[in-house]
């Protein structure tokens, strides 16, 4: 079933606004996704990564559009509050399988993206090179990113401020 499913999206041959079809090729995807070897299913999470098959909208956009699981936020309401009046953030419509936003790594919670300690040291390899070695000492990481953070500081509000503080908190390794 998924060898017409996904290459109708790769083609662009589904339409928006046929919401019962969608809701039906999801409710498959979940189904191969449970019902697959390993392989099979890691090899169909990165096809999917990069199929623009789930139904988004943003701030600016009236009308959704089809995105890839890398380019959407789940709606909550932390994220719709940390990316308020971010034209560049795309939020998925209407119902998605809570299971998919899992296979998919679809963020439902703002996440900082670092590298983790690697074994008991507690150390971050930053740069390995023939003579020339950076790390990150107590899991500290001078690279680590936050979706949205500059707009988020240009446009701060009290919320949002909450919000970064929570993260700051949960994650050490920013602040060290």
């Amino acid at each position: 079933m998924l060898t017409f499913i996904i290459p109708a999206y790769e083609a662009g041959k589904i339409a928006l606004e046929n919401e019962k079809r969608h809701r039906q090729n999801l409710h498959y995807i979940q189904e191969a996704l449970q019902r697959t070897s390993y392989q099979r299913r890691h090899d169909l999470i990165s096809r999917l990564s990069k199929v623009p098959f789930i139904r988004a909208s943003n701030v600016k956009a009236s009308d959704p559009a089809w995105k890839t699981p890398r380019e959407v936020y789940s709606r909550t309401k932390e994220l719709l509050t940390w990316f308020e009046d971010n034209e560049q953030v795309w939020f998925i419509t209407g119902s998605f399988p809570k299971s998919l936003l899992s296979d998919l790594n679809i963020p439902i919670h703002l996440q900082p993206r670092a590298k983790t300690a690697s074994g008991s040291t507690g150390h971050i390899v930053i740069h390995n090179e023939r003579g020339f070695n950076r790390r990150g000492l107590h899991g500290f990481d001078p690279t680590a990113s936050l979706d949205g953070l500059q707009q988020a500081l240009e446009l701060m509000t009290i919320d949002k401020a909450k919000i970064l503080w929570n993260i700051l908190l949960k994650h050490r390794y920013l602040i060290k």
